[in-house]
């Protein structure tokens, strides 16, 4: 987390290179020193690039305030870095069950898994927070990674985990299993339900990719659409830079138990480069396979949940 006198530093740098070498203090005014709308423009959009922010939320009466872009980008980070982790079920047993979003970002379908599993073990998930409007950038995958464990250890100290991911959520926690790991924490297992390491030509294409995820947009329920900042095009654009990621990701070998569930029907405008138990195979060293009902896109709806849920108690033995 970033602590609020590294926030003054970057800030104070930012105001610097725009308003030349002045006195800036905790009460500064941007515009009584020398600042004009035009510099405060460029200002705003230096703080949301420096500070990975979407927009900086001030007040009219007080947004040329030094101090009040402080409290202000504390606030933002606090709300984006808080709001990914949610809890899918009100149990403390370890270790505890972590489930990474997939490309969408969010995690509805995760929510009736956990009821479905019906254990003992505290259950987490992690989300996008797209549909609040408040969205965070990463240079890398492994960046985005590493932020999320960083979130994880803040909300939990329980150092054993299970991670779970759908679709680009398990090669998310594939990374997030690597670093952990590094830092001496023990993953008991590691679920990729229908997560791909090599992407589908169809989905690299932006054009068939933009088609993709607005068939997917459409699955959305449309009451919650209704009463947040979402924002259609805004979404697909924040999911092709996600894409980009993915297809930068050069991963290393995992030596973690890990099951792949696969769904054995082809989805609607792609279809997997290669064998997704092949592709695997190549990075880590302790890997089964299963095949489940249902294609990548609906694996994961109510008439499959029973089956999943079993099937992944099965494989997890700490599960209870």
């Amino acid at each position: 987390m970033i602590t609020e006198d590294k926030i003054h530093c970057m800030l104070y740098e930012i105001w610097l290179s725009l308003l030349g070498e002045v006195e800036i203090t905790f009460n500064s005014n941007f515009l009584k020193l020398g600042g004009d709308e035009f510099l405060f423009s460029a200002l705003k959009d230096a703080i949301n690039k420096k500070f990975m922010l979407t927009s900086l939320p001030t007040s009219t009466d007080n947004q040329y305030l030094f101090y009040a872009q402080v409290d202000s980008i504390k606030k933002t980070l606090s709300i984006q870095d808080n709001s990914i982790i949610t809890s899918l079920n009100s149990e403390k047993n370890k270790p505890v069950i972590v489930f990474v979003h997939p490309l969408g970002g969010t995690i509805f379908s995760y929510k009736k898994l956990a009821t479905h599993l019906n254990v003992k073990n505290k259950i987490i998930g992690i989300q996008e927070n797209f549909l609040s409007g408040s969205v965070r950038l990463y240079k890398s995958l492994e960046e985005q990674a590493k932020f999320y464990n960083e979130r994880i250890r803040e909300h939990t100290d329980s150092n054993e985990l299970i991670l779970i991911g759908h679709s680009s959520g398990g090669t998310i926690a594939f990374e997030m299993a690597t670093q952990l790991i590094a830092i001496k924490y023990k993953i008991n297992k590691l679920i990729l339900l229908d997560s791909w390491v090599d992407i589908p030509i169809d989905i690299m294409l932006k054009n068939s990719f933009k088609k993709i995820m607005l068939r997917q947009f459409k699955q959305i329920n449309p009451d919650m659409l209704s009463v947040t900042k979402f924002n259609m095009d805004n979404w697909v654009a924040t999911l092709w830079q996600r894409m980009d990621l993915l297809m930068q990701y050069k991963p290393g070998n995992l030596n973690v138990n890990t099951s792949l569930l696969i769904a054995k029907e082809p989805t609607p405008d792609y279809t997997p480069a290669k064998s997704l138990s092949e592709t695997w195979g190549k990075y880590i060293n302790n890997l089964d396979s299963h095949f489940v009902n249902g294609n990548h896109e609906n694996m994961l709806k109510e008439n499959n949940l029973n089956k999943i849920a079993s099937l992944i108690k099965k494989l997890i033995p700490e599960v209870n």
